[in-house]
């Protein structure tokens, strides 16, 4: 599990005031809509780098469950952390192609 504090780019002391200001910086750093004619691979990164600190800052914006991490008990925080949307398979077309205009 990484360190949340060091992923939000703050002191293990920090409240929550500081934690809610370094999430919101970071949020607007990795956006990947506001990176703008990248490649794919950047925003993919972004997207990942977003995840992580969105799992961050739910473990340590809510006093409990950043008590729960501080003292190491790892299984409420990994229940309590978000998780990805599950990626949407495509969807297929099986309607019948026009006739080709000879």
């Amino acid at each position: 599990m990484a360190d949340f504090y060091t992923v939000l780019q703050v002191s293990r002391d920090a409240d929550s005031e500081a934690i809610t200001a370094a999430y919101q910086r970071l949020r607007l750093a990795y956006d990947p809509e506001r990176l703008g004619d990248v490649s794919e691979e950047l925003r993919q990164l972004a997207a990942e780098r977003l995840l992580s600190l969105e799992q961050a800052y739910a473990i340590l914006s809510d006093t409990t469950l950043r008590a729960a991490y501080d003292a190491g008990v790892s299984g409420v925080v990994e229940r309590a952390l978000p998780r990805p949307a599950p990626a949407l398979e495509p969807v297929l077309d099986y309607r019948p192609l026009p006739q080709a205009m000879a």
